[in-house]
């Protein structure tokens, strides 16, 4: 069986009304409440998406949604390409709602196996906090092949100027495949641009 998770993310520029079925109002009631809270998170999950404040003045709208093998879409019948279509309409209508501007997207198979990536890698990230580093190394990161599966940030006052400083660690997995010197290479180029320090690890 393959289960197709996507994961979406955009900058919001407005909010909008959200219409939300009887049933999906009832259970959101219900599990909304028992989520915890978050000092990033500007607007809880809900039947679009949620907001997360990533770095000062660079909000992010991100919604997340499975496709599954049998109930969604039958593989044996159906192109994955027409699969994909399927799951970025589900997921871009969600951040449509929410007005959000700009596009960053992850999409993977999910399976219940035991097949756990073979590579991990941690990125850090230090500078002057400003609009589009993480959108930026997202990308990047994106582009290498690998996954997310853990970020921390915060914002501090830098000690001589008390500018604020952005300072993000990211631990990321992917397949053995992942060409890692290019990933390192890109992210090289980031720093130059973005005005950052960027170090790569491989545990």
């Amino acid at each position: 069986m393959l289960d197709l998770r996507i994961a979406l993310g955009g900058t919001p520029t407005a909010l909008r009304g959200r219409v939300i079925f009887p049933m999906e109002r009832d259970f959101l009631r219900r599990l909304i409440p028992r989520l915890p809270g978050h000092k990033r998170l500007l607007l809880g999950p809900g039947d679009d998406a949620a907001l997360l404040a990533l770095a000062r003045d660079n909000a992010c709208v991100v919604t997340t949604d499975m496709l599954m093998d049998g109930v969604d879409f039958e593989l044996g019948k159906c192109d994955i390409k027409r699969v994909g279509r399927k799951s970025l309409a589900a997921n871009l209508s969600d951040l449509a709602a929410m007005a959000a501007d700009g596009l960053t997207v992850a999409a993977l198979p999910a399976s219940g196996g035991s097949t756990a990536p073979s590579r991990e890698v941690r990125v850090i990230v230090t500078g002057l906090d400003h609009p589009g580093i993480v959108s930026h190394i997202a990308s990047a990161v994106a582009r290498a092949g690998l996954n997310v599966e853990e970020f921390t940030s915060e914002v501090t006052s830098a000690p001589m100027s008390g500018e604020p400083l952005f300072t993000a660690v990211i631990r990321l997995t992917g397949p053995p495949t992942v060409d890692l010197p290019d990933l390192t290479s890109a992210l090289e180029t980031l720093s130059e641009e973005l005005m950052v320090e960027i170090s790569l690890t491989e545990k």
